[in-house]
């Protein structure tokens, strides 16, 4: 990162977006459990691939706009 990048600084997000998004973490992660504790071996290897495919998607999308602005 060289001073000459003439991309603005970074947009904060509101404070009460992280608090909403904790809150929504912790309620997911309590329902999740739950909700694990029930499923299938089957259900469970499904849900792991589809969270896998969702989860290499952000990052391979995250490292194209990071390869993009540099």
């Amino acid at each position: 990162m060289s001073e000459q990048s003439n991309t603005p600084p970074a947009k904060r997000w509101p404070w009460w977006l992280y608090v909403a998004g904790a809150a929504l973490g912790a309620g997911a992660s309590r329902m999740m459990s739950a909700f694990w504790s029930n499923m299938s071996v089957a259900g469970r290897e499904t849900f792991i691939g589809i969270a896998a495919i969702f989860i290499a998607g952000l990052l391979a999308y995250g490292i194209y706009r990071f390869v993009r602005t540099w």
